[in-house]
C-alpha cells in the first residue's frame, strides 16, 4: 500500500503528496471537504487507556441515539446502533430493549459479547 495520499485544492484540480504535514492555506483533504467547507475538523482523540477510550465512545454513542431519537427513529426489535468495545474485540455495545432512543444515557448502554450475553454495562433496563 501506498504512503500517497490525495489532496483536493479549492481551485477543484487535485495533486498527489507523499506527506500531509502542514497543508498550504487553499489545500484540504478529503475528509476537510466532506460538508465542512474550509473548515478543518479534529480527528479522533487518542487515549492513554481503554477506560478513557470506552467513556468517550458511549458518550458519543449515547449522544447518536439522541440524535435519531430527535429525527423520530424509536427502539424497536430491529433498531439499534452499536459499536465495538476498546479493549475487547468480541464485544459491543448497544442500546438495551425498552429505552426510547431520544432518553439514552451512557449508562442504559450494555455490553454484549458474540453470544447475546450482557457482560457489562445496565444489567438491568428501566
Amino acid at each position: 500500500m501506498s504512503s500517497t495520499s490525495t489532496l483536493v485544492t479549492h481551485s477543484n484540480a487535485t495533486e498527489t503528496s507523499t506527506k500531509i504535514g502542514s497543508l498550504p492555506d487553499n489545500v484540504t483533504t478529503p475528509l476537510m471537504a466532506m460538508g465542512h467547507g474550509n473548515v478543518p475538523i479534529e480527528g479522533l482523540p487518542k487515549f492513554l487507556s481503554y477506560a478513557a477510550q470506552r467513556q468517550w465512545t458511549l458518550e458519543h454513542l449515547a449522544c447518536a441515539f439522541r440524535v435519531f431519537g430527535r429525527e423520530d427513529y424509536a427502539e424497536g426489535i430491529a433498531g439499534h446502533i452499536s459499536v465495538r468495545d476498546p479493549e475487547f474485540s468480541d464485544r459491543f455495545w448497544t442500546n438495551p430493549l425498552g429505552v426510547h432512543f431520544s432518553m439514552m444515557k451512557v449508562s442504559d448502554l450494555i455490553c454484549l459479547d458474540m453470544q447475546g450475553n450482557v457482560v457489562d454495562g445496565n444489567r438491568v433496563s428501566g
